[in-house]
């Protein structure tokens, strides 16, 4: 699915906020979201699971914020994190939990809203509906996991979907919560993915998903931060020569991760783990990296798996080895470039 921009008479969906007090920054992504959603005015939103991190928190809390965009309808469908939310636990009277499966029919679109259940699968919920018999095509809204064969490996517990449910329950597209990265693994299925990052390792834009007329796209949203996190490996050579490719990876980070920002956040914060070995020190290496990372949020720095070389005989191997390689024009083959020189640097080094 593409980004594009707002189109009227939208659904929005969202998932996976995890609202609890110990971490406010949420509830502060969480009610930007919200100024943003009513601002395009959406016909609705639906929230596709764990909009509280455990059942038993901040019901209040969210209970107020929702009742605030009293002319948007909220459907909330209770995810593996809060299985136990029910409409017991709201007042305003713009939320609605999904509390059974349901058929949902909003603003020309046609839909089927699907509760997360501890044991059974997402199929299975389907079947008691009896859409089998259904002939009108309809978006499911759940939250699990998504599998081609039936079978999720160690992930089996999350109420899973698949490809065959997909297709004997008439179903056009299948959005879902729970996976917290938004992509697409298949071309009827959307994962909405965390609209706002949870924490610094959900890293790249977020977005939500709308629905006009059956057709879901995908938006991205300004959380106002946007985490990366880099890579770089460490050869030993002249203190001048570490520096520049030093530089010229982070260069490359900061390329890519521009070109991701899709956004327009303006707090970029940036992970980086560093490893391999130098002449020249941690500190050395820790200090190009902050002054090639100027204008990003540094949160951390790894340095753990960088070690110092001090073997001359093993240098030289590494940089012969470097240069046989460089005019093979690997680039991104498979494997790469840079996972040869990586396998290398092992072999000599014995990391």
């Amino acid at each position: 699915m593409s980004y594009i921009s707002y189109n009227s008479m939208c659904i929005a969906i969202i998932a996976d906020t995890h609202i609890c007090s110990s971490h406010p920054e949420r509830t502060e992504g969480f009610e930007r979201l919200l100024s943003t959603l009513d601002e395009k005015e959406y016909s609705a939103t639906i929230i596709a699971g764990d909009l509280l991190d455990t059942s038993e928190s901040s019901y209040g809390k969210v209970d107020t914020m929702l009742g605030r965009y009293g002319n948007m309808p909220f459907y909330i469908i209770p995810g593996n994190h809060d299985i136990g939310i029910s409409n017991n636990h709201f007042s305003a009277r713009n939320v609605t939990v999904i509390e059974q499966p349901q058929k949902l029919d909003i603003g020309g679109s046609n839909l089927v809203c699907v509760p997360y259940r501890k044991s059974g699968t997402m199929g299975g919920a389907l079947a008691d509906l009896g859409l089998q018999e259904d002939t009108v095509k309809r978006i499911l809204v759940g939250h699990g996991d998504w599998s081609v064969n039936g079978y999720c490996g160690n992930d089996a517990r999350y109420f899973p979907v698949t490809f065959n449910d997909i297709a004997r329950y008439n179903i056009s597209h299948a959005i879902l919560g729970h996976i917290h990265v938004p992509h697409d693994p298949h071309e009827s299925v959307s994962y909405v993915g965390s609209p706002f990052p949870l924490d610094p390792t959900e890293t790249g834009p977020r977005t939500y998903i709308s629905i006009r007329n059956n057709r879901p796209e995908r938006h991205s949203v300004d959380t106002g931060r946007i985490f990366f996190s880099g890579h770089i490996t460490c050869f030993p050579g002249e203190r001048h020569a570490e520096a520049q490719r030093i530089a010229d990876i982070c260069a490359s980070l900061v390329e890519n991760w521009r070109k991701k920002n899709v956004s327009g956040s303006e707090n970029v914060i940036v992970r980086i783990n560093a490893r391999g070995y130098t002449n020249h020190g941690k500190d050395f290496i820790t200090d190009i990296i902050e002054h090639c990372m100027e204008g990003f949020t540094i949160d951390k720095i790894d340095t753990e798996s960088l070690s110092i070389s001090g073997n001359e005989e093993y240098d030289e191997f590494l940089q012969d080895a470097i240069e046989r390689i460089s005019p093979l024009g690997l680039g991104n083959a498979d494997p790469t470039e840079q996972e040869v020189q990586e396998e290398i640097l092992d072999i000599i080094y014995g990391v």
